[in-house]
């Protein structure tokens, strides 16, 4: 069993909608009836012009906008519209190959990033022998699964855990990741992180904690009730005199 990222271009309307606003990143998430789909941009010259498709999509039969919001992090829209079938899709090839679609596509700039689990190499070689026949579509990170790792929370919640950060703190994160931070042993410290950007140390700093917060306090849920650990009890003072 094998946990695949494949990435998929081909001529579509959400593929050819994101090569046309190709600053933003867009979150499909397939339903029977209802798609939800989710738009983000830190552009505000392209915000613009996507907030006038939004409201033509929302004047189609059946489509509805549901959020729209702006914060430091820049300009987010939800929508639902109706998922007008999945025969032939995307997601029907998924399935069709004896795959697992783990939700939801990303796409950015005209090209669509799948997460799949596959059973078999040979589920694996039938999709992108699928995928091939009606665009581009590569492999970019294949590995072998557990038994039964694939039920074990594989979707993740509807919700950004990144949504409240700014571009700098995401930015501070992705970086510390990049340069080897998080790595064990670590490769690099923060000054040295700081110095290669130009920054002020304790402000690359404030801002990389600022980010690991949020992201602790998005994914608390997540942690606490899939971890299995012995609940935290403060130790009772000793009766005992002291020396």
């Amino acid at each position: 069993m094998y946990e695949l990222d494949l990435t998929f271009a081909h001529s579509c309307f959400y593929s050819d909608l994101s090569r046309r606003f190709s600053k933003a990143k867009f979150s499909l998430w397939p339903g029977l009836r209802t798609l939800f789909f989710e738009a983000r941009t830190e552009d505000h010259s392209e915000w613009r012009r996507m907030n006038k498709e939004f409201d033509r999509l929302a004047s189609l039969k059946g489509s509805r906008v549901l959020q729209k919001a702006s914060n430091e992090g820049g300009y987010q829209v939800l929508m639902a519209a109706p998922a007008g079938g999945l025969r032939g899709s995307s997601i029907d090839m998924v399935t069709a190959s004896d795959c697992l679609f783990i939700p939801p596509v990303i796409l950015e700039a005209g090209k669509e990033r799948y997460r799949i689990v596959a059973f078999d190499r040979g589920g694996a070689g039938r999709l992108l022998a699928k995928f091939r026949a009606q665009g581009k579509a590569e492999i970019t990170h294949r590995a072998e699964l557990s038994r039964g790792a694939a039920f074990q929370g594989a979707v993740p919640p509807f919700f950004d855990p990144f949504s409240k950060m700014t571009s700098l703190q995401l930015a501070a994160l992705a970086t510390s990741m990049a340069m080897g931070y998080y790595g064990s042993p670590r490769r690099i410290s923060t000054g040295e992180i700081a110095a290669a950007l130009g920054v002020p140390r304790t402000t690359f700093q404030q801002r990389r904690r600022s980010a690991e917060a949020k992201l602790m306090a998005a994914l608390a849920p997540m942690i606490l009730t899939r971890a299995e650990f012995a609940p935290f009890r403060e130790k009772k003072p000793s009766k005992k005199p002291l020396d």
